[in-house]
């Protein structure tokens, strides 16, 4: 039975009771709420072909639980008739054809386009404004619900008829009221025998299991129609209209080169460039705040209502940095290439807007090594176009690169993933990670190693900095403070090459003379680098060794004038007589500081043994507690003993050489020289030397040792006990001399050896033997001339060789003496120790002594001997002991002084 129908009071259109129950389907009229001339002239009939295309394809991707993805559509094209079926990609039906899940239909002879979602419903809520089943959905586009309806009324603005067919019912969209100013939509149900015809007909195909005919199912598919619907009413579709239409759909109108990633499509077909799609729905007039290069079809997002943006600036850069990661990561022999020329294209693409904050560390890590594969040679080198010219000189002069710059959104992301450098920091990586130097210690080398080292060596914030020069081939930076180690740039090792920017007066001689540099040395090449050490240290970088304890003014001012007081060219060489050694050094001042009376200055200079204080070769500065005499010219080259044991002497600054002698043949000596000032630098020491031996010495020396090892043999011939003892006596005569209190081992070939232990040793006639050869080897000179040198050198030696030995002696018998005196002191702080004891003992002895005698008058009888008068005598027998030993000792001592003083 039909239901009552009542008039719109607003349009006079009769309309279903059930019309103000919008939540019910049936039959009646809705009034959609859309006046005729809403959109007019910003939306045409394109824009409701791509909300009708998009809509269904949301529809099929809703219904079958799908994403854009797993769908592709076939398309057939001719012309008069286009066919583009919706399957399911990777599945097929039993009998082979693939699964259609939709399609869009056009026949250009009725003039009517037909899209078919399958398996979908529509409910009542669908002609409500902001209706929709895809509100929440990401993965679809539109978002509002409105779509559908605004095509509605622009294609029916247009003439062109709209219908669906969906829920059983006939929804048809029309223009009425006064004036056909509102837009309605007719829902008529579809008559029980139609749908039973169509139920039967699906049924039979399902039965023999043929594929479906494209023919939607009003009960369970939805179809929207366009065009002349009703013969004789509506509009038709040209095919030119269509074909234009379709444009708006990647699905339908495909451009011919694409990049397929899993955040959308890079379309690089020139036809579509600057072109914006979302999911498939293309945003016309898309506003953004620059040129598109590419065309894109954005996999997700959203866009606002008048689908002419990105609802969210940072959401499309965002979506653009992973687009081409995508194509970067799937395709990257086509993608990186133009991705890498936009980014440093000055045309400023939006196809790389805000790049910088979104791309990822492995796209960039694909870039960066583009870039560099374009360049194996690695001329160029890449830097930060804000900082401009500042870089360039850098770069060219210091790195021998051809300069390029980078914008900021390239540089940014390259720079906070750490996979680019600034110059300065590519100088300190090169020094950092370049070889240690290999140079050859030559004078200037060493010169430059040692002064540096003792000027770091003044504060306690830099003495522990460890030195360490690094080869210079790659690398122009001079120094460079790495925690505890100083890193110092070999060409500054180098005569000419630390003097190329700066060039010396000594310098500039050199290279016109061709002198050989390297015995050279000049102070403004240390002073350079220890201001580059300060510089260092001001940069805050190094706090542990940013804490002088002295202005960086004082110290500079120290370092210049230590260098300059430094003792340069230090020799050392034998002296002309045996036993002596001569050292000498330049000094930079002596002849300034000579003029002026009571200016000069002197040195101090230690001549070490090699055998006992190599370690002191390696001192650079003077102890800072050392303080100058007082009254130097007293003592002038007056050899003293240094606390290492070693011969010292104080040298005016006048003479700058001295002579050491008495030095043994048998040890090696090496100078240390400077000034004696506090903490003045020591002069580079020289290779140590030994002491000249005589001809006449090293003769008998030999012949000794020859006498010796034959006694020595025929004695171990003659019994091993005999030749043991007589070996025992050998070794024990021969190798001990006393030099002041401490024992020094010598060989048997020592010259000192007493002529008594060699006469002892050696038979009287190897002796005269050995004189007649020794005057035999004398030819060019009459015999007793001969007789009379060798006399008189022989004389000398015994004399040395007696006033070596009293001066031994009497050294040790000081010595004894000390000792003696220090032992009677102690004896006698225990004597007085002593004698307090007996005081004590005898005192309480005479206490006890009285008690006993009182007690025994009241217990024992009289005539008893008394307690007291034997403990008595003991008592002064004990004091009187102690007084004897006293004595003794006393004389001990004197008669120790006794014999020094007779010796």
């Amino acid at each position: 039975m039909a239901l009552p129908q009542t008039v719109n009071h607003h349009s006079g259109i009769p309309m279903d009771p059930k019309e103000e129950d919008r939540t019910t389907l049936g039959r009646g009229i809705r009034t959609i709420g859309y006046k005729r001339d809403y959109l007019e002239g910003e939306w045409f009939a394109w824009h409701a072909i791509r909300e009708l295309i998009q809509n269904n394809t949301d529809g099929i991707l809703m219904s079958y639980n799908l994403t854009r993805r797993d769908i592709t559509h076939e398309i057939e094209n001719s012309d008069h008739h286009f066919v583009a079926k919706v399957i399911r990609r990777g599945q097929q039906r039993p009998d082979g054809t693939p699964t259609v899940l939709g399609w869009v239909r056009f026949d250009s002879g009725t003039g009517v386009i037909e899209m078919t979602n399958c398996n979908a419903q529509l409910g009542s809520s669908f002609v409500d404004i902001g209706g929709s089943t895809k509100t929440k959905s990401n993965a679809l586009a539109g978002g509002y619900g409105e779509g559908a309806k605004i095509a509605a009324l622009i294609l029916t603005r247009d003439g062109y008829q709209v219908q669906y067919q969906a829920t059983s019912f006939n929804w048809k969209f029309y223009l009425g009221g006064p004036k056909g100013q509102n837009l309605f939509c007719s829902l008529t149900p579809i008559s029980d025998r139609e749908l039973g015809n169509r139920r039967a007909q699906h049924e039979a195909a399902l039965r023999q299991g043929t594929s479906r005919d494209m023919v939607s199912n009003p009960w369970e598919d939805v179809m929207v129609r366009i065009g002349s619907i009703q013969s004789g009413k509506g509009r038709k579709v040209t095919v030119e209209e269509f074909r234009a239409w379709i444009k708006v759909s990647l699905d339908l109108h495909r451009p011919s080169n694409t990049i397929e990633t899993g955040a959308g499509s890079i379309i690089l077909d020139e036809n579509f460039r600057g072109k914006i799609f979302l999911k498939g729905l293309h945003l016309e007039n898309y506003q953004s705040s620059k040129l598109f290069k590419y065309g894109y079809n954005f996999a997700n997002g959203s866009v606002d209502r008048d689908r002419k943006k990105m609802a969210n600036a940072h959401q499309e850069a965002y979506d653009l940095a992973k687009l081409w990661a995508f194509g970067i990561v799937c395709h990257p022999e086509v993608t990186i290439a133009k991705y890498v020329e936009m980014m440093l294209d000055d045309a400023e693409w939006a196809d790389v807007n805000l790049v910088e904050r979104y791309i990822t560390r492995p796209t960039l890590q694909t870039i960066w090594q583009f870039m560099l594969d374009k360049d194996p040679a690695r001329k160029v080198f890449y830097h930060d176009d804000r900082n401009g010219d500042l870089d360039v000189d850098l770069i060219r002069r210091s790195l021998k690169k051809e300069p390029k710059q980078l914008p900021r959104r390239l540089w940014d992301p390259l720079k906070r993933f750490n996979l680019i450098r600034t110059p300065q920091e590519q100088r300190r990586y090169l020094l950092r990670n370049a070889v240690d130097s290999a140079l050859e210690d030559t004078p200037f080398v060493v010169g430059v190693k040692c002064s540096l080292r003792a000027a770091l060596a003044l504060d306690a914030s830099t003495r522990d900095l460890e030195l360490r020069f690094k080869s210079s081939t790659d690398t122009e930076l001079d120094l460079l403070l790495e925690g505890s180690e100083i890193l110092v740039n070999e060409k500054w090792l180098d005569f000419y090459s630390s003097h190329d920017e700066m060039p010396c007066w000594l310098s500039r001689r050199v290279s016109s003379k061709e002198v050989n540099a390297d015995s050279f040395f000049c102070n403004h090449v240390v002073n350079d680098l220890y201001e580059l050490v300060l510089a260092e240290l001001r940069h805050g970088r190094h706090r542990d060794h940013n804490n002088p304890t002295q202005s960086h003014g004082s110290l500079r001012l120290r370092v210049s004038e230590n260098l300059h007081q430094m003792p340069r060219m230090v020799e050392a060489q034998q002296g002309d007589r045996a036993g002596e050694i001569e050292v000498s050094w330049t000094d930079l001042q002596g002849g300034l500081v000579a003029k002026f009376d009571g200016l000069s200055g002197d040195f101090q200079v230690i001549l070490h043994r090699q055998s006992t204080c190599a370690d002191k070769r390696a001192e650079l500065v003077r102890p800072k507690e050392a303080i100058p005499l007082e009254d130097e010219t007293e003592i002038e080259n007056t050899t003293k003993v240094a606390k290492c044991g070693c011969p010292e002497q104080i040298v005016s600054q006048k003479g700058c050489n001295t002579i050491f002698f008495g030095l043994s043949h048998e040890e090696e000596y090496f100078p240390m020289v400077a000034r004696t000032e506090p903490e003045a630098f020591f002069g580079i020491p020289p290779k140590e030397v030994r002491p000249r031996v005589s001809s006449v010495l090293r003769s008998i020396i030999a012949e000794r040792h020859t006498i010796i090892q034959r006694q020595i043999s025929s004695e171990n011939s003659s019994g091993d006990d005999a030749s043991n003892s007589d070996h025992d006596d050998i070794n024990s005569d021969s190798s001990m001399t006393i030099f002041g209190s401490n024992p020094t081992h010598v060989h048997c070939t020592n010259p000192a050896t007493s002529h008594s232990q060699f006469s002892r040793l050696a038979p009287a006639k190897d002796i005269a033997e050995l004189r007649q050869r020794e005057l035999a080897t004398e030819d060019h000179e009459p015999c007793n001339l001969r007789t009379q040198l060798y006399d008189a050198k022989a004389t000398i030696e015994s004399l040395e060789a007696k006033d070596t030995d009293a001066t031994q002696l009497v050294s040790n018998l000081h010595n004894h003496i000390t000792l003696l005196q220090e032992e009677n002191r102690i004896l006698g702080v225990k004597l007085a120790g002593a004698e307090n004891d007996v005081d004590q003992q005898l005192e309480w002895s005479h206490i006890r002594a009285e008690r006993r005698r009182i007690a025994s008058k009241r217990m024992r009888p009289s005539g008893e001997e008394d307690v007291a008068s034997l403990e008595e005598p003991s008592a002064k027998r004990l004091r009187k002991t102690i007084l004897m030993i006293g004595e003794g000792m006393a004389g001990d001592t004197t008669n120790g002084r006794s014999s020094a003083h007779d010796a």
